[in-house]
Parts: C-alpha cells; structure tokens; sequence
C-alpha cells in the first residue's frame, strides 16, 4: 500500500472579521508552514470563501451561509488534530481505548469553532 502524507497551513486558522465587497469571507492564520509564528502582523490568507446562489425563500442570508462555511473550514486543523488524537489513543496496543475527558474537552472546542460559537476549553 502505497501511503502518502499531505500537509495542510497548520492551525489555528480564523475567520476575517468582516466580508469583502461581494460578501466573501476570509480563513486567516498567522503561522508558517513549519508551525511558528509570523513576525508582526503578518499574515497568510488560507482560502476565500465565495458564495453561491440562493433560491428564493431561503431561511438564511448569503452572509449568514458564508460565515457559517468559512467557520466551519477555519475548523478544520482543529477536528483534525482531535479526531487523529481519539484515534491514536483507541488503537494504540494495549490500550482500553479509554477517551479521556480532556480528549472530549477538545473535541466539544472544536465543534464550538466550527459551530461559530466560542467555547471555553
């Protein structure tokens, strides 16, 4: 079997506070592709969150989806980094596969960052 490992902008990623003209949103971080910080204020754009078109009746706005997608990429590192954590520890040998409480702490973090909502970890 062949197996290949991808790397991804590592987290934490955000959401730009603000839409641009055509109500896109941005997924920001502040991280290199080694992990460490910027120096200042500097910052890379990890993807643009565009639109798409809305049929009528919709319950929600274009803006309100947008935030809702760009929140839930933006979580991404997050639920991955959790996700791999429960399945290494579930499967190592000789473990009870026991979850820990602070694996499920994690888990319900990053459920909240993808939710939009802040959640105290």
């Amino acid at each position: 079997m062949n197996t290949t490992t991808t790397t991804h902008t590592p987290g934490p990623w955000k959401v730009d506070g603000g839409c641009g003209k055509n109500d896109e949103r941005y997924v920001w971080t502040d991280r290199d592709e080694k992990g460490k910080g910027y120096l200042g204020t500097h910052e890379v754009c990890v993807c643009e969150v565009k639109g798409r078109r809305f049929n009528e009746g919709q319950d929600c706005t274009r803006e309100e989806i947008l935030l809702a997608d760009a929140q839930l990429i933006a979580a991404a590192p997050a639920l991955l980094a959790i996700l791999r954590r429960i399945i290494n520890r579930a499967t190592r040998p000789m473990s009870d596969g026991d979850i820990l409480l602070s694996d499920v702490a994690a888990a319900q973090a990053a459920i909240a960052q993808a939710e939009g909502r802040h959640h105290a970890s």
